[in-house]
């Protein structure tokens, strides 16, 4: 038995997870440090069942536990926050920040300037955003803040496990059919790598 997080240093350990563990977001919300990943002393789907849980995503023959991803399904990524959250909070998310690819926002504003600072939509097109992202309805106010961060491979991207009333699942992606990873948090104030449009409401 091999293990690489810290709350976990023995097969017992896992057990007593597994034990208590109702789902595979309890699982992973019961071993913080999950993110890592484990190695089962089982493989394959037979590690699934060993965790007595639905869910997990089981690598290979190796009964490896992870919500980590390929990054290189997108490498440029953005994400849309309310400018009163933005300016409240030091960080986009006190968990990660989700991102999702910049064509998953053009496909609703239309293509946005590299160059770009600020940019006006419609309610409308704000109702399309929240729909499509998966955002509570209304949470768009009529200013809000896009970051288009650079360099997703470099800041930890992982597969989201939680998410609000319009999480469709690990590994499910957005409800209009984006993909949608989590990265370490970025800052509200942006930073290098990170170009921020303020996106206004007509």
């Amino acid at each position: 038995f091999y293990c690489r997080v810290e709350v976990a240093r023995s097969i017992n350990d896992i057990k007593l997870v597994r034990s208590e563990a109702k789902d595979v977001n309890a699982f992973f919300d019961a071993v913080p440090s999950i993110m890592m990943g484990i190695t089962l002393p089982v493989a394959g789907e037979a590690a699934a069942e060993w965790l007595g849980i639905g869910g997990a995503r089981i690598s290979g023959s190796s009964g490896y536990v992870t919500n980590s991803v390929n990054a290189d399904i997108f490498d440029v990524g953005a994400n849309i926050t309310p400018m009163s959250r933005a300016n409240a909070y030091r960080s986009i998310g006190a968990n990660g920040t989700f991102v999702t690819p910049v064509s998953s926002i053009e496909a609703i504003t239309g293509p946005i300037s590299l160059t770009a600072t600020e940019i006006t939509i419609s309610q409308a097109q704000v109702t399309a955003l929240e729909s499509e992202l998966g955002l509570t309805p209304g949470s768009l106010e009529s200013s809000n803040v896009l970051s288009i961060v650079n360099n997703i491979s470099s800041r930890a991207p992982r597969s989201p496990l939680a998410g609000n009333g319009y999480f469709l699942g690990a590994g499910q992606g957005l409800p209009g059919g984006g993909a949608e990873l989590v990265i370490d948090s970025i800052q509200s104030a942006g930073g290098q790598g990170i170009q921020q449009i303020i996106v206004k409401v007509k």
